[in-house]
């Protein structure tokens, strides 16, 4: 294809961004930056709210120039939000919408454009704007926006809550049936928004699993990071299951896993739960742990000092709810433990338990059965071996399914595929 028309529109929430402090970054940062380095022209909109600490990186909409190829476009809104479910969330991105549409109008016309769903706001704008210049746009279903809300009313109160949410679950159907194509990063997800399209699949719809970049970092790095997980007791000598990202009431089974983890501890002195991360449920989490001086709570925790504490550990947790929206998910923690070469241990029932099944790259307990996750951890702690057979599998099916080129170069293809099918 023409270089050209290799210009493309990169629409995202909730990602680490470049200018971070030692990023991580995520689908839609890597993508930017494996685009990037092809020689498209990218502009990436993103908001400039961290939605994991919950604080605004700028205080203005910010045009930032990563390089020659690369630009991001941090959206700013005054209002911001502390809890993930509230009114002011639902505000927020009105406002960011807003910026959204005023900063389409100061960029070069692309030939592509690419929007994560959610949010349904990003990707009414995106649709809006291809319908009038007549550019390609993708959905990339990530999260089953809006029918996931109806989880925060009790099982009583659901049948309430889907009807108060008609209007979202219609606009929802409107947006999809608009999009040039749909890419799900599950079959679930792909599924789930052609139902709303209302059509069978095409040639341009298909699956892309999300991505990891399994990033070689020097050992000089990593020393200082291991050092320190040393000193808080993980060890190479220690057996350690470890869980990464934010802590969840609404999503998470993490307390049945802790109080599984304690019944062990309290006869085997050389097991650790090693819990990285933040978030709403973190006192609960605490609570759970008691006064068990196994379970190490180091909050927060910068790509180094996660890639270190995979090194020491040898076990991946995976625990989350089998909420609707949540049964079928393969996101980036199960994939990082994966290019860690560890097997997982995990609670979902659906894509990601058929997969490891599959593949024998972990084990899947009960969701809220204390019993089933310390029969799964046992069965970890008496097979060493099998452990890392089931490592290295998983490890051998990230390379083919889920490392960060396989994952960008079939976008990539999608993409031009679309824009040669304007030309």
């Amino acid at each position: 294809m023409d270089t050209n028309f290799k210009r493309a529109w990169i629409i995202s929430d909730c990602e680490p961004l470049p200018t971070d402090d030692d990023p991580r970054l995520m689908r839609a940062g890597l993508l930017t930056e494996y685009l990037s380095k092809k020689g498209w022209k990218v502009t990436w909109f993103a908001p400039g709210f961290d939605h994991g600490k919950k604080t605004d990186r700028f205080g203005s909409t910010q045009e930032i120039e990563i390089n020659d190829n690369e630009k991001l476009v941090a959206l700013y809104s005054p209002v911001t939000y502390s809890r993930n479910t509230s009114p002011k969330r639902v505000l927020f991105y009105r406002k960011l919408a807003g910026e959204l549409r005023k900063s389409f109008k100061k960029e070069s016309l692309p030939y592509v454009i690419f929007c994560s769903w959610p949010t349904q706001t990003f990707a009414k704008e995106a649709l809006d704007y291809g319908k009038k210049t007549g550019v390609p746009v993708v959905l990339d279903v990530r999260d089953l926006w809006p029918d996931i809300f109806t989880r925060v009313f009790p099982e009583s109160m659901q049948g309430l809550a889907k009807v108060a949410l008609m209007p979202s679950i219609n606009g929802a159907k409107k947006l999809f049936r608009q999009a040039d194509a749909i890419t799900g990063v599950t079959p679930g997800s792909l599924r789930w928004g052609l139902e709303k399209a209302g059509r069978p699949g095409g040639p341009m719809d298909r699956v892309v699993y999300i991505g990891y970049e399994n990033s070689e970092i020097q050992e000089e790095e990593l020393a200082p990071a291991m050092e320190a997980w040393r000193s808080m007791g993980i060890t190479e000598d220690t057996f350690n299951f470890t869980y990464f990202g934010t802590f969840s009431m609404s999503t998470l089974d993490m307390e049945t896993v802790i109080r599984a983890f304690r019944e062990i501890a309290s006869e085997r002195p050389d097991v650790r739960l090693l819990l990285i991360g933040a978030g709403d449920a973190e006192q609960k989490f605490r609570e759970a742990a008691g006064d068990c001086d196994k379970i190490v709570f180091p909050g927060w925790c910068s790509n180094v000092q996660i890639q270190s504490a995979l090194r020491l550990s040898n076990v991946g947790l995976y625990p989350f709810r089998n909420l609707e929206d949540f049964r079928d998910a393969f996101g980036n923690k199960i994939i990082g433990y994966m290019a860690a070469g560890l097997p997982v241990m995990s609670s979902l029932e659906g894509f990601s338990k058929a997969y490891m099944e599959q593949y024998g790259t972990g084990r899947t307990y009960r969701e809220g059965d204390v019993s089933s996750a310390k029969e799964v951890m046992l069965n970890f702690l008496a097979d060493e071996e099998e452990n890392r057979a089931m490592g290295g599998r998983g490890l051998e099916r990230f390379r083919e399914d889920f490392d960060m080129p396989v994952v960008n170069r079939k976008l990539e293809e999608l993409f031009t595929e679309l824009i040669e099918g304007i030309l």
